[in-house]
């Protein structure tokens, strides 16, 4: 149906073409996305901004670049009660991925997730999944009340041409975890090293 073909000069461009064929409600409807979700409007918001050719194309274009992180924020004042930012990066600590830095701006936390290592994407569907998964994380830790941050403005990173070449890529702990989480806070830096 969709081809995902990498080409030789290191341009994906097939997939561009096959995907503006299909009618953007039958591309939706079979990613078979649960309507009831408090997430729904938000997943359909990111399949229009890929559909509409609304994110950067070297995130995933061209062999020497990739997309740099992937964000969520978080309103301190709307968490559990916890306002102390101690207490909501323990429990942060506590997520099964962690993220690679941690920003406060007055009362919002910027989470960063980095890959351990860069990569490429063999597609533009495998950036859009990513994306999608990474929704799906957000969505089961709801206690945090994270949004995605929408980053795809975000200059790619250079990354070696010789790079892993990835398809269907979810938002792992394999891909995504860290052993040190960077906190920026004000004109503090802190860093936590983590034994995973």
């Amino acid at each position: 149906m969709l081809n995902n073909n990498l080409e030789i000069n290191g341009l994906i461009s097939n997939f561009d073409e096959d995907v503006k064929r299909i009618p953007e409600q039958e591309f939706i409807n079979s990613l078979n996305l649960n309507k009831k979700s408090p997430y729904y409007k938000k997943r359909l918001e990111i399949i229009k901004s890929f559909n509409n050719d609304e994110v950067r194309r070297d995130h995933y274009e061209e062999l020497g670049m990739t997309f740099y992180k992937i964000s969520a924020r978080m309103d301190i004042n709307k968490y559990k009660n916890k306002h102390k930012k101690e207490d909501i990066i323990e429990d942060i600590l506590a997520l099964p991925i962690k993220p690679s830095s941690i920003w406060i701006d007055g009362n919002e936390l910027t989470l960063e997730f980095r890959p351990k290592e860069y990569f490429h994407f063999k597609s533009y569907i495998d950036y859009l999944k990513l994306v999608l998964s990474f929704i799906d994380f957000i969505e089961e830790y709801k206690e945090f009340k994270l949004y995605y941050d929408g980053d795809f403005d975000d200059d790619p990173e250079l990354i070696s041409k010789e790079s892993m070449i990835l398809s269907d890529v979810k938002f792992s702990k394999d891909i995504f975890d860290t052993n040190r989480i960077d906190i920026y806070d004000e004109d503090k830096v802190l860093m936590i090293e983590l034994n995973n």
